[in-house]
């Protein structure tokens, strides 16, 4: 059998060729392809840069953002909390100076409702002084010593003059009539005298206690008055005292008559406190 014959070195340069042409273009398609991909990885990479870059930017804006507005809440609420407080301060300094003021008010009006109750003269009114009335008897004694002067007596109603040539003389709380009183008259003796501060307040119009039935005689005041400063109305009428038409001892007034049942009674008075 006859061999075969070997390639020819025509062929074998044509089968070189195509290699290096496939070698060639495999090669092309290589660099095409890491291009490619280069370009696509630096794509990637700036788009990535530009993405980071504007969420940095947003982020960054946002934060700037926030923190503005936190800043703006926190001065608007400094400057809320200092107005408030200033308010509060001028709040309780204007109520601080209205208590203030209205405890100067009150101290000046218990001082004036206190001064017209506190006083060093003490006033007596319509007393009875002691001693006999009885034709023979001229010297009477008041229960205190009057402020020089401010004795009112009066007899039978009738205000009488003091002085040696006048209708008496005093010296200290004795009364020395020019000449005696006849038996029948009334002596009353209105007064100041000297006295410690003391508080006196007023009655005015009380109905005194006890039954008025025709045979009570006898009836109790709430305080006991300032020795002849009682004024006591039996239906409206002003009564006489030592005897005549009632008499007193501490707080109870003592009637000579009962006064009969469904009359009225009155009693106007100063008391100390």
């Amino acid at each position: 059998m006859a061999e075969a014959p070997s390639s020819s070195p025509l062929r074998q340069l044509n089968q070189f060729r195509s290699r290096a042409m496939a070698i060639s273009y495999t090669n092309d398609i290589s660099n095409a392809i890491y291009n490619t991909i280069t370009a696509v990885s630096s794509s990637v990479v700036d788009t990535v840069a530009i993405v980071s870059s504007s969420v940095v930017d947003t982020v960054a804006a946002v934060s700037s953002s926030i923190m503005d507005r936190v800043v703006t809440n926190y001065v608007e609420l400094s400057a809320d909390i200092s107005s408030s407080n200033v308010t509060i301060s001028s709040s309780i300094s204007d109520f601080t100076q209205t208590m203030e003021s209205q405890s100067n008010m009150l101290e000046t009006v218990v001082d004036l409702a206190l001064s017209t109750t506190k006083s060093t003269n003490i006033q007596v009114y319509k007393e009875v002084p002691i001693g006999s009335i009885d034709g023979t008897n001229a010297i009477f004694e008041l229960r205190n010593e009057p402020a020089m002067g401010s004795e009112h007596l009066y007899l039978n109603g009738i205000l009488v003059e003091d002085g040696p040539y006048s209708d008496y003389t005093i010296s200290g709380s004795v009364i020395t009539f020019c000449e005696p009183l006849l038996a029948g008259m009334k002596l009353h003796c209105t007064y100041y005298y000297a006295a410690t501060t003391i508080v006196r307040l007023f009655a005015d119009k009380e109905q005194p206690y006890g039954a008025v039935d025709g045979t009570n005689i006898s009836f109790a005041l709430a305080h006991e008055p300032i020795l002849g400063s009682e004024h006591v109305y039996l239906n409206g009428i002003l009564q006489e005292s030592s005897g005549e038409d009632y008499s007193m001892n501490a707080n109870v007034i003592s009637f000579t008559t009962a006064p009969e049942s469904g009359s009225r009674l009155r009693c106007t008075y100063y008391y100390e406190v």
